[in-house]
């Protein structure tokens, strides 16, 4: 009995075989073009020289510049081509940052008011994160343009303050 359903099986697959095999001509093969282009990577921007500025006033909790400016980067001192001093607090975390070469990268969240910066006059206002920037510009050059971040907790008063106390 099994033999005969070995047959009728063997039988079965090759009728199928058969009429897959004779359904007809294949298409002719098909040619495909691949191209390629080559996109020349930009030159980098040259790094701004360090900032020309220095604060005479910080927030409570600021304890100074850290010995080794190898602070985790954000969006405010990842900028390519700008120089930046970080005054951190007691846990080493960025409190200030002063960046030369670029202005804030994001758009102010709120109205900005007008400070004096050393002579010249600048915009101060909160981001989106609740950050303070404060961004100036000396000329139309990159590297005459500065952004002053003040990571919250802060106040406008704190943030004026270092502000209008930044010296050459």
């Amino acid at each position: 009995m099994w033999g005969v359903a070995v047959v009728m099986l063997a039988a079965g697959c090759a009728s199928v075989a058969t009429s897959t095999t004779s359904a007809g001509t294949l298409p002719p093969p098909s040619t495909i073009v691949v191209t390629t282009t080559t996109i020349p990577r930009p030159t980098p921007l040259p790094l701004c020289d360090a900032p020309s500025y220095v604060p005479t006033t910080l927030p409570e909790g600021v304890v100074s510049p850290p010995d080794d400016q190898n602070l985790s980067p954000d969006r405010y001192t990842a900028i390519e081509g700008t120089s930046t001093v970080v005054f951190v607090d007691n846990q080493s975390s960025p409190k200030v940052v002063l960046v030369r070469g670029s202005l804030p990268p994001d758009e102010w969240s709120a109205r900005t008011v007008r400070v004096d910066v050393a002579g010249f006059e600048a915009a101060m206002g909160t981001m989106p994160d609740g950050a303070w920037a404060v961004a100036w510009a000396e000329s139309g050059a990159r590297c005459d343009q500065y952004s002053l971040i003040v990571y919250p907790p802060t106040t406008r008063d704190e943030v004026t303050a270092v502000a209008e106390g930044l010296r050459r």
